[in-house]
């Protein structure tokens, strides 16, 4: 499957690295389908609905996004008068551990068990701002339609390959439809409190997307140049010619990044937003030998994402400040 993870997927594949790199402070933005394969999810996690509790001013809301326990079930938090439940908190961190252990740490050995606290504590935080996010969006009159939550799975099962393979990721993990589509719907109202947090943030960043060629002689790549100029497609010189193994396979392509986060050489990126549409430029020397560049799409402004993102964290980070959070696990030393 190529579509994106869940957002909570995402966070949790995050966590896995700050376990993995020493917690060295990472972003995950993006991971594909298949990318947590390995993690086993309880189906017992994917029952029922219920809706945030609502501020004293806000409309009744229903959001189909979060999942409340049973009268009898134990709880692992309560944010703002939200059950957060202990067995929900338990597969996470389940999840969480199956990842580090899938990433080639032990998680018996002393050094992830030193840490299991810390451990613990990010999980349930990210439980927590899913609860946030969803006692936002009452307050801010967000709502998902139901329409929207099934546009959106739609999407993505088309995007993954279609519903035979999205069946087999579904069985793979061990999630169900309904867990999809729950988490489906969190993404959704995400994005829309987002949206009205974030709407008068008017910053850009310019984006261009570009394809690359790396040979080891600057006559290789002049050859390279006269089977482009003979009309061979750039991708399919790049699979036969580039000995960058990481963009070979791929013809060569850089993907979309923005200025000064090329994950090419600094004049790979240079040429590619000086380049026009389809335009090939080079060769230029950059480690390794000689590169040349086709700009597949030129350079554009568009909305700073990661700066709306961000904005919105601290948002959040504000109300998480004056929420009243009760904590009923172990999670170490808990900073309200």
């Amino acid at each position: 499957m190529s579509k994106l993870l869940s957002s909570r997927g995402c966070r949790i594949a995050g966590l896995v690295l700050l376990a993995l790199l020493s917690l060295v402070p990472l972003r995950l933005l993006a991971l594909p389908y298949g990318a947590l394969d390995w993690v086993e999810y309880d189906p017992s996690y994917h029952h029922g609905h219920s809706c945030p509790v609502a501020s004293p001013t806000a409309p009744a809301l229903q959001i189909p996004c979060a999942e409340l326990p049973g009268p009898e079930d134990p709880l692992a938090a309560v944010v703002n008068g939200q059950e957060i439940g202990r067995a929900a908190f338990d597969r996470e961190m389940e999840q969480f551990l199956l990842a580090v252990q899938a990433g080639g740490a032990d998680v018996a050995s002393p050094e992830i068990q030193d840490r299991l606290p810390e451990f613990r504590r990010q999980v349930l935080e990210l439980l927590i701002e899913d609860v946030l996010v969803q006692q936002a969006a009452v307050e801010l009159g967000i709502g998902v339609a139901e329409e929207s939550i099934e546009a959106q799975v739609a999407a993505q099962v088309e995007g993954g390959g279609g519903l035979e393979l999205f069946q087999a990721y579904l069985e793979q993990t061990g999630q169900s439809a309904e867990e999809f589509r729950r988490e489906t719907c969190q993404e959704l109202l995400r994005a829309q409190v987002q949206a009205a947090v974030t709407g008068t943030f008017t910053g850009t960043v310019e984006v261009v997307q570009a394809r690359q060629i790396v040979v080891p002689s600057q006559e290789q790549a002049v050859q390279a140049l006269a089977r482009l100029a003979s009309g061979e497609p750039f991708d399919e010189v790049a699979r036969a010619v580039s000995r960058d193994g990481a963009t070979r396979e791929q013809g060569g392509d850089l993907g979309r990044f923005a200025r000064g986060e090329s994950p090419a050489a600094p004049q790979v990126e240079a040429l590619a937003f000086a380049g026009r549409r389809g335009e090939v430029q080079g060769p230029v020397e950059v480690s390794g030998g000689y590169a040349l560049v086709q700009t597949v799409a030129p350079a554009e402004e568009v909305p700073d994402v990661e700066g709306q993102a961000f904005l919105l964290q601290q948002w959040l980070e504000d109300r998480r400040q004056t929420a009243e959070i009760e904590v009923f696990v172990d999670v170490g030393d808990w900073n309200q």
